[in-house]
């Protein structure tokens, strides 16, 4: 299973429960709620769907279907913000 982890063109620093991220480039800022921090700490390693997945069920209060289809949706978006990258990317 394809694997993610973080790219090296954000940095991030939490804000109570939360994390807010810059784009060092562009200086774009994105703010992650508790559930997006939680994955986004989780991608400090590499880490696939599946597991984030499990990791969510774990963690909070959801369904393992609405689970699964948050942290494919996340990850696309970080994905397309270049906030993660493969993990054979870096």
């Amino acid at each position: 299973m394809k694997k993610f982890v973080r790219s090296k063109t954000w940095i991030s620093a939490p804000s109570g429960e939360e994390i807010l991220m810059m784009h060092q480039t562009d200086g774009s800022f994105q703010g992650l709620n508790e559930c997006g921090a939680f994955i986004w700490n989780l991608l400090e390693t590499p880490q696939d769907a599946s597991t984030l997945t499990k990791a969510v069920i774990d963690v909070f209060d959801v369904s393992a279907e609405s689970a699964q289809q948050d942290v494919e949706t996340y990850l696309q978006d970080l994905l397309s913000s270049d906030a993660i990258v493969p993990h054979d990317a870096v």
